[in-house]
């Protein structure tokens, strides 16, 4: 009976032990504001810059259009000017718009640090891979409707 008062004791030193250390690790874990904490505090100047971007980059776009439409109206009085037929007309507008818009993209893609080349590499392989060969053919990568 006495051993076994003896190993109740030692239990009970043993939990007491177990309480203050698990007290002093939440003390500690109070004063460090922990993993989430620090990846919390990194995380808010990557968001303001990322906003900053987004917020420069739609300026960018509204003043990159502003300009190409004004760059449209020009070639569209100076075709009129020059009694270019409606034909060529409406297929040079159009090619210059889109090429335009494409150089756009390329300088906001090049804000967000995306790299250009990349993507005009992409665009190249995609125009090759359309247009069809002349020993193949003329429309030999074209889909058939049959």
């Amino acid at each position: 009976m006495l051993a076994e008062n003896v190993e109740g004791i030692a239990n009970a030193t043993e939990t007491v032990e177990m309480l203050n250390q698990a007290q002093e690790n939440l003390q500690e874990v109070a004063k460090n504001p922990g993993i989430v904490g620090t990846w919390l505090q990194g995380l808010i100047p990557d968001l303001l810059n990322f906003a900053f971007q987004v917020v420069v980059s739609i300026i960018i776009y509204i003043v990159g259009s502003k300009i190409i439409n004004l760059i449209l109206k020009m070639f569209r009085k100076s075709m009129e000017r020059r009694d270019v037929d409606t034909g060529v007309r409406q297929f040079v507008l159009p090619l210059i718009k889109y090429a335009l818009y494409l150089v756009l993209i390329f300088i906001i893609m090049g804000l967000f640090g995306i790299a250009t080349t990349s993507a005009v590499a992409v665009l190249g392989s995609c125009l090759l891979y359309t247009s069809p060969s002349p020993r193949d053919g003329l429309l030999s990568r074209m889909p058939s409707s049959a």
